[in-house]
């Protein structure tokens, strides 16, 4: 059976990973601006994003899509990040969705929250910013970001894709809580 999760504002579907067939061709990890996929993070050569909180993240080959994936362990009673601050590719205008898989060996569902921020915003805060959440259900996800007309949260402007400041997915759990990323990437759709 299909999930399919639309969320508060049809920005972000979380489905589990089996329901597709990818149906992406890869591109040069490291090539910007053209068709195809750029991926945000090379797990199989350590690659971690700079703002996540210290000591949750990890390499792993446990539940790797392919090769090797990012293990995030949420402490319980507090709020922990996984995120980047000024990214190395900060423009994502040329891609339509910000997309990954995610595992979560749990048997409950897990409820994160996303935050991206550019750099016009004169403050860090909630208006200021584009905000969502998503569901992950035990096993495999796919979530799919729509980068197309995001809002601030404060719908004063469009956020600017072209210059994200930073981008973070946070969860306050109220037990240790882990969840595998990979394939972590922006795609283009024709």
């Amino acid at each position: 059976k299909d999930f399919i999760h639309q969320l508060k504002r049809k920005y972000i579907t979380s489905f589990p990973k089996e329901a597709t067939n990818g149906g992406e061709k890869k591109i040069q990890k490291n090539k910007t601006g053209g068709t195809g996929i750029l991926y945000l993070f090379n797990f199989e050569q350590g690659e971690i994003p700079n703002d996540t909180s210290k000591g949750i993240a990890s390499i792993t080959t446990e539940y790797a899509r392919e090769g090797k994936a990012l293990k995030v362990v949420f402490p319980p009673g507090r709020t922990t990040l996984l995120g980047e601050w000024k990214p190395k590719v900060s423009d994502w205008s040329n891609f339509s969705f910000l997309r990954f898989d995610a595992y979560n060996p749990g048997e409950e569902i897990i409820r994160l929250d996303l935050s991206i921020r550019d750099t016009l915003g004169p403050t860090l805060t909630y208006p200021d910013r584009f905000d969502d959440v998503f569901v992950l259900r035990p096993g495999w996800n796919k979530v799919e970001i729509n980068l197309t007309g995001l809002m601030t949260n404060n719908k004063s402007r469009k956020l600017a894709t072209d210059k994200i400041l930073s981008w973070s997915i946070s969860l306050s759990p109220k037990e240790r809580t882990t969840i595998y990323f990979d394939n972590l990437r922006l795609v283009k759709e024709k």
